[in-house]
């Protein structure tokens, strides 16, 4: 009786879905028959739409469950349940693809026109209040989907670079959103953004921030500890083996093992050479992908080349960012090797055998 009295207070709709609900889940055609008369009966229902993406979901069957979802947000747009599930199914693309939930959800995604994706991102990153989490999300699912670089990358770039300014820690290079930027964005952009519409200017700054990462990042002192309360060596600057900077800096935003860059000389050497290619510098076409040995070396000729040519600004400017970097790596390397385990040496030593130039005699006391 009381289960016929609640039934009796549910409006058409609710009675309908619970009908389907009613059905188990080894039975989902006689759930989708009362879904399709609900449907017809009320096509302007999105509790019913709804359902019939549940459905589809829980039977597994990604195409029809993308058709429904990609027809509820152009149809009901300002439903709440909705833009919580787009948010789940975002959020899946962060996860481990292993996982068989996370696995449907970003086969789900994939199979949405690029134009509803771009619209559940630009709707979705509004509603996170945090201009870090939305740019990691958006970065996901630029590497899953690369066709959307062109149109979200430069924008992303752009935020990054406001948001470190207006959190007040760009007088400290070594920080979540400019380590987000130069070892996350910035590659990706620079090689699956096709035409970029950004100026020479705008290029040259964006290297500079790497540089001045990287740079930072190796140079800084190693912040691990050993058990008896000794600061550890400085040998591994080199090889890029650092500690997280982040607690020692205070920008703990990250956790410590995303603030961990493994290869920084090799990450800032790639950047570099994405960038010069970008500048139409003199260089290989194909050293992106050779080993770091090999791009220094065709880095050092590419110098000597460019200081030989001296064919206007822009090679001037190559010759400043190549030099620059090919300097400091060798510093450090040199550093990094020198012996100073004897008493009384506490900081390393550096040998610079030799500058010269036209205007060094300009130097001479």
């Amino acid at each position: 009786m009381a289960s016929a009295v609640a039934e009796s207070e549910l409006s058409d709709v609710d009675w309908l879905v619970m009908r389907a609900r009613s059905f188990p889940k080894t039975d989902p055609y006689s759930a989708k028959a009362w879904l399709i008369t609900a449907k017809s009966l009320f096509p302007q229902s999105f509790v019913i739409q709804f359902e019939f993406y549940i459905v589809e979901k829980t039977a597994k069957n990604v195409d029809e469950a993308a058709r429904i979802l990609q027809d509820m947000l152009q149809n009901f747009p300002e439903e709440q349940r909705l833009w919580a599930e787009v948010q789940s199914i975002l959020e899946s693309l962060q996860k481990e693809p292993q996982d068989q939930k996370f696995s449907f959800l970003t086969d789900l995604f994939a199979a949405i026109p690029t134009s509803t994706q771009c619209s559940m991102l630009t709707q979705v990153s509004k509603k996170i209040p945090d201009v870090l989490e939305r740019c990691q999300l958006l970065l996901v699912v630029m590497r899953k989907f690369p066709n959307l670089v062109p149109e979200h990358g430069i924008k992303l770039m752009e935020t990054l670079v406001q948001e470190e300014i207006n959190s007040g820690v760009v007088n400290n290079p070594v920080n979540c959103y400019r380590k987000l930027l130069v070892c996350d964005v910035m590659p990706l952009v620079l090689e699956k953004g096709g035409h970029l519409e950004v100026n020479m200017f705008q290029l040259y700054l964006w290297l500079q921030r790497a540089i001045e990462f990287y740079v930072s990042y190796i140079s800084q002192p190693n912040a691990s500890t050993s058990s008896s309360g000794e600061t550890s060596s400085n040998t591994d600057a080199a090889d890029g083996s650092r500690p997280s900077p982040a607690k020692s800096r205070g920008q703990a935003v990250l956790p410590d093992i995303e603030m961990q860059v493994p290869d920084p000389w090799g990450n800032l050497l790639r950047l570099l050479l994405l960038t010069g290619h970008r500048l139409n510098w003199d260089m290989e076409q194909n050293i992106v992908s050779r080993p770091k040995e090999y791009q220094i070396a065709s880095l050092q000729h590419q110098l000597m080349r460019a200081k030989a040519s001296n064919s206007g600004e822009t090679n001037k400017k190559q010759i400043l960012h190549t030099g620059m970097v090919l300097f400091v790596y060798s510093m450090v390397h040199y550093v990094s090797h020198v012996h100073t385990d004897a008493p009384g040496h506490q900081i390393p030593v550096v040998l610079v055998e030799a500058l010269s130039g036209p205007h060094m005699e300009k130097l001479s006391p």
